[in-house]
């Protein structure tokens, strides 16, 4: 209302300790003569599978890690925004993707992308709208991803499989 004194508010903050953790690809027993001798890149063989190695823990950790030992993983720290109804173990009605999408806060949604294994995201390709038109978009570019209600789709097999009462589809703005 007009000429009255508006409310005060006090800014809410709290804390998250980040901390570091220790990733080794343990130790690669490896010829010198080997490499003297062979006419291939061992350095660059080596440093792309090792490197494979360091990057497949970490993913485990980033998506499933309890937070002690290990990084807080987004599907530990993610709170449920939808879950499918009971009896949809292995199958999502196409109605909670969109469910799914508006449970997360607008802010997050324009940058939003969905995240699944490779075997949930076989059952979601196989999924057809009320006209019968596939859920799923490929892209005609191998550089885009596929879409679902034009949102990006990130496989990671980190995630868990369909089942009931399982987190196996996350949707949000991983940046964030």
């Amino acid at each position: 209302e007009e000429g009255s004194h508006a409310g005060a508010s006090n800014v809410t903050l709290s804390q998250k300790v980040l901390r570091a953790y220790l990733y080794s690809s343990k130790i690669v027993k490896f010829s010198w003569q080997l490499a003297q001798d062979s006419g291939f890149s061992w350095d660059d063989y080596l440093a792309r599978k090792l490197g494979m190695r360091l990057g497949r823990i970490q993913n485990t950790h980033l998506t499933t890690g309890a937070g002690t030992g290990e990084p807080h993983g987004v599907v530990t720290a993610s709170t449920v925004g939808r879950q499918s109804a009971t009896g949809f173990s292995t199958a999502v009605p196409w109605d909670d993707f969109k469910r799914l999408v508006h449970s997360v806060d607008i802010a997050y949604r324009q940058s939003g992308k969905f995240m699944m294994r490779d075997a949930t995201a076989l059952e979601v390709r196989l999924l057809k709208d009320g006209n019968g038109r596939d859920v799923w978009q490929d892209s005609a570019n191998a550089m885009q991803p596929s879409t679902i209600l034009g949102y990006p789709v990130v496989i990671n097999n980190d995630m868990a499989a369909m089942a009931a009462s399982v987190k196996h589809t996350l949707f949000g703005d991983f940046s964030n």
